[in-house]
């Protein structure tokens, strides 16, 4: 979600196909990515490698399910005024180095800043926002804040051409805490930061047996911590625009809503779906290559779920600033 310069270098269809892999499943060994994509090894690692250099696979991390870590996910929007960008600089560098913001990123739209934090207590936020309010009131024409219950991730099924999605990750859900202790802390760290490590790297860093790391690992995994491995990849080389869409709903029914959770799960280009309290009934975040396929989705909608779409809101994510799924380890 990270956007960065122009691509350099021309892909080709097992390229794509390679993304799409790293997408669902960036942990994955090198020799069942090259099963997938119908390449030799060697060939699929050495375009894993130019691509790494060519800065469009820009990095990988683990989704951790922050539930279950006694983490709550707060979503802020912000609205400024009275800015110059010497100060919008300034306010985001502030935001930017607080160790609980996880996502935070500059848009187009009715709100100018969208930050995403990570409290293990209402006292940690009130303290974030204490201090950003006192630095920048004068700044801030207002807010709004939710809390998210649920982040459904959808592969990037538009890498292959595919009119279809299959597949769902769900992370940031609510539920049980799970007990984790310092080592199970450490590896979360190291994957959060590599999820490609290996488990001889990682036991070589942390002073641990080959053995007890996997089953680690596969213990977190077991018990949802965590939830899957993806890439982080750099949006504006391969072209694509990041957006995000409020919709508002009237007279809904059971028998629609489950429509529009299959419509959701299905299209190609929705690549998240936000269930927010105090947010609005459906969030997605969708990733075209320009304008015109923007309008197709929305029409869709549009056309499809006409009885129940009241009105609907994009934002355009124009610059991102921070994206770390443990932003405390950083």
């Amino acid at each position: 979600m990270i956007l960065h310069q122009k691509m350099k270098m021309k892909l080709d269809t097992k390229d794509y196909q390679i993304l799409y892999e790293m997408d669902v499943n960036c942990r994955q060994p090198v020799i069942e990515i090259a099963k997938k994509v119908r390449l030799s090894k060697d060939t699929v690692l050495y375009r894993i490698r130019k691509l790494e250099k060519e800065k469009i696979l820009l990095r990988y991390q683990a989704y951790i399910n922050h539930g279950k870590l006694g983490y709550t996910s707060t979503r802020i929007n912000i609205k400024l005024q009275n800015t110059t960008p010497e100060k919008e600089k300034e306010i985001v560098e502030f935001i930017s180095h607080q160790p609980i913001v996880g996502f935070f990123a500059s848009v187009e739209g009715n709100v100018d800043l969208i930050v995403w934090v990570l409290v293990r207590s209402v006292n940690e936020l009130d303290h974030f926002w204490n201090e950003l309010i006192e630095k920048y009131q004068n700044y801030i024409e207002k807010t709004e804040t939710g809390i998210y219950t649920k982040i459904a991730h959808y592969p990037r099924a538009f890498f292959l051409k595919n009119k279809r999605n299959t597949k769902e990750m769900i992370f940031t859900s609510m539920g049980e805490t799970e007990k984790i202790d310092r080592t199970d802390s450490d590896i979360l760290k190291v994957l959060t930061k590599n999820a490609r490590d290996s488990i001889v790297s990682i036991a070589r860093t942390l002073k641990l047996s080959t053995k007890t790391v996997s089953a680690r690992i596969k213990s977190l995994e077991k018990r949802d911590v965590i939830r899957g491995y993806t890439a982080i990849f750099n949006l504006e080389a391969l072209g694509i625009i990041y957006y995000k869409i409020y919709f508002d709903f009237q007279n809904t029914t059971p028998e629609q809503l489950k429509k529009l959770d299959q419509f959701i799960l299905l299209h190609p280009n929705i690549i998240y779906r936000d269930h927010v309290i105090g947010g609005h009934p459906c969030e997605i975040e969708v990733q075209v290559r320009n304008e015109k396929e923007l309008r197709e989705l929305i029409d869709e909608m549009k056309n499809e779920f006409s009885s129940i779409i009241r009105s609907y809101e994009v934002l355009h994510y124009f610059k991102e600033h921070k994206m770390l799924s443990m932003p405390w380890v950083d």
